[in-house]
C-alpha cells in the first residue's frame, strides 16, 4: 500500500479516534506500521475476530476514494506529512489527518485571513462582510470561511466580486454543497477558489461536524474577524479557537441593544481588536499585505464594484413590496443557481433584503 493510501485509510478507520490516530504515528513512522498492531498494545477492545488494526480497513471506501481522485486535477488529497499541508494547521491540536481539496490548491498555503458570524446576519452585517473581505483580498490576502448562509456567504461573495481568491471550509465531504441554497456559490468557489474538508466524501451535514470545521478555519489562518455574533453563535467557537491557537481575533463593534451585535462587544470586552476599517486588521499583517496605507490611514484601492449590470436587471422585479423568490424565477426566467447568486449579490451591496418567508423587497436606497 502506498503512502496516500495508507493515510486515506488511517483517516478511514472507525476503531481509532484522531488523538489516538496521531498519539501512534509519533511511535510508528509511517500509517502502514499502524495496520500491524495488535488491538491489545494500545488497549483498544476491538473484536477478535480482527487481531490487527489493519483488519478494520474499508478497502471499499478506500477505493471509492482513490476513484474520486483519478476524475480531475482540480480533486486533490494531502495528508499530514505531506509537504503542501499548510503549517499552520500543522501546529494546532488535533490537526486533521487529512484535507479533501476541491478547487486551486494553491491557495491552501496562501496567508489567509478568516471572516465569520451569523447566520441570521443583518442586512448591514452582510455589506460589512462583503466590503471587509473585498478590501483585504486585495491587499493580497485570501478570506477563508464557512460557506454557511449570512456572514460567511456575504464573506466570499465579496472576495470573488473582487476578483480575489476564497477558501471555503465545509461541515460535509468536499463533493457535498451545504446549504443547498448555496448550490452557485459552491460552484464559483470550486472554479475561482478553494473548497476544502476533512470529512470523508460523502459526508452528509452533522451538528458535531460544524465545531470541527471551525478549527480548521482558524487554523488555517493568520487571524480571525467576527462580523456579527450572538452571545451563542458558532462564531465564538471559531473565535475561541484562534485565541487558544495564538491568532490575532478582530470584531467588528455593533449596538448594544442588537443582539446579533452581543458576540461581538463580548470578545471585545476581553481583549480582542475593535476593527473599524479593513486597515485594522492590514496593520496586523503588514508583512503579508501588498496593500499601502497612508498617513491617514485610507486603504489606497480601486474601489471594485460587488454587483454586474445583469444583477441590476433583476432590480425590475423588485419593489417595495414584497415578493418571493418563486416569483421571481417565473417573471426573470432564470435559473435557480443565477438567481440566487443575483440576489446574493444585491443583498450583500445593501439594494434589497431578504425577508422571512424567502421574500425579497428594495431597500430605500
Amino acid at each position: 500500500m502506498d503512502d496516500l493510501s495508507a493515510w486515506i485509510a488511517l483517516s478511514q478507520l472507525r476503531c481509532l479516534s484522531l488523538l489516538q490516530k496521531h498519539t501512534l504515528l509519533q511511535h510508528c513512522s509511517k500509517p502502514q506500521a499502524i495496520f500491524e498492531l495488535d488491538p491489545r498494545v494500545v488497549n483498544l477492545d476491538l473484536k477478535p475476530s480482527k487481531p490487527r488494526i489493519g483488519n478494520h480497513i474499508d478497502y471499499r471506501k478506500l477505493d471509492q476514494t482513490l476513484e474520486w481522485l483519478q476524475q480531475s486535477d482540480d480533486y486533490q488529497i494531502i495528508h499530514f506529512d505531506d509537504p503542501h499541508y499548510p503549517q499552520l494547521l500543522k501546529q494546532i491540536s488535533s490537526a486533521p489527518l487529512l484535507l479533501y481539496l476541491l478547487g486551486n490548491h494553491k491557495l491552501l498555503n496562501q496567508p489567509q485571513i478568516a471572516v465569520v458570524g451569523s447566520r441570521k446576519a443583518t442586512l448591514a452585517g452582510k455589506q460589512i462582510a462583503g466590503q471587509f473581505s473585498a478590501e483585504l483580498t486585495m491587499s493580497g490576502l485570501t478570506v477563508t470561511s464557512g460557506m454557511a448562509l449570512g456572514v460567511d456567504s456575504a464573506a466570499h461573495d465579496g472576495a470573488l466580486k473582487s476578483a480575489g481568491s476564497t477558501i471555503a471550509v465545509l461541515g460535509t465531504g468536499v463533493d457535498l454543497c451545504y446549504p443547498r441554497a448555496n448550490r452557485f456559490l459552491y460552484e464559483r468557489i470550486a472554479a475561482q477558489g478553494l473548497l476544502i474538508s476533512e470529512f470523508e466524501l460523502g459526508s452528509a451535514p452533522k451538528k458535531a461536524h460544524f465545531p470541527m470545521r471551525n478549527r480548521i478555519i482558524s487554523g488555517l489562518s493568520l487571524g480571525v474577524l467576527v462580523v456579527e455574533a450572538t452571545e451563542r453563535s458558532g462564531s465564538l467557537i471559531t473565535a475561541n479557537y484562534a485565541i487558544h491557537q495564538n491568532r490575532e481575533v478582530f470584531a467588528i463593534p455593533g449596538s448594544i441593544h442588537a443582539n446579533t451585535a452581543c458576540g461581538c462587544l463580548a470578545l471585545i470586552q476581553q481583549g480582542v481588536k475593535l476593527a473599524r476599517s479593513s486597515v485594522d486588521i492590514l496593520e496586523e499583517f503588514r508583512e503579508f499585505s501588498a496593500l499601502s496605507i497612508n498617513n491617514n490611514e485610507e486603504l489606497i484601492t480601486k474601489n471594485t464594484p460587488l454587483t454586474t449590470d445583469e444583477d441590476m436587471q433583476i432590480l425590475q422585479f423588485i419593489t417595495d413590496a414584497p415578493v418571493s423568490f418563486d416569483k421571481l424565477v417565473a417573471q426573470s426566467g432564470l435559473t435557480i443557481d443565477q438567481l440566487c447568486s443575483m440576489l446574493l449579490d444585491l443583498e450583500v451591496c445593501g439594494m434589497i433584503e431578504k425577508l422571512p418567508g424567502n421574500l425579497f423587497i428594495r431597500t430605500a436606497n
